[in-house]
């Protein structure tokens, strides 16, 4: 392929009278104009609800917040009245950052990539001024958000035998 890309949908291979369909010109964007890529991948066979993260709407507090392993934490110079300034060296705009103060730097220190939101918000503040805060930290790229639906728990037995048939 004269792209350096392999389309096994017939549809994004026709590409008649020199014209690219829009998926193969979304591609082009990352051939190398880009200094940086980024992306978020869901499977297309799992509900939309089950793809994306709402503030707004209810089912975000069993959504698990994941910090950004980039994410630095300042606590020294800081300005009045903050505990922490939140800043994501990845940004390339460099004056990008986040002054906490300490309830929002419990908060975020409480993210352990395991549990939900709901159960971080739950240990600290009134659910709404957790809503709020989570979804700065989302909107400044400070944390991602998997929002894949959950399996409920086996319960485990510890000291017995495993059930067996014959």
């Amino acid at each position: 392929d004269e792209w350096g890309w392999h389309f096994p949908n017939p549809a994004l291979q026709n590409r008649s009278a020199g014209a690219r369909p829009c998926g193969l010109a979304a591609v082009e964007l990352f051939r190398g104009n880009m200094l940086r890529h980024s992306a978020v991948v869901s499977r297309q066979d799992r509900k939309a609800a089950h793809r994306q993260i709402d503030f707004a709407k209810p089912g975000w507090e069993s959504a698990i917040p994941i910090r950004l392993p980039d994410v630095v934490k300042v606590q020294e110079r800081l300005p009045e009245g903050a505990a922490a300034v939140l800043i994501n060296p990845a940004h390339t705009q460099t004056d990008i950052y986040l002054p906490v103060n300490q309830l929002q730097l419990n908060l975020f220190d409480s993210i352990d990539n395991k549990s939900t939101f709901k159960d971080i918000a739950a240990k600290f503040a009134s659910t709404k001024a957790a809503r709020d805060f989570f979804e700065v930290l989302w909107q400044q790229d400070l944390i991602v958000v998997d929002c894949s639906p959950r399996e409920p728990a086996m319960p485990i037995e510890f000291g017995t035998e495993p059930a067996t048939t014959h």
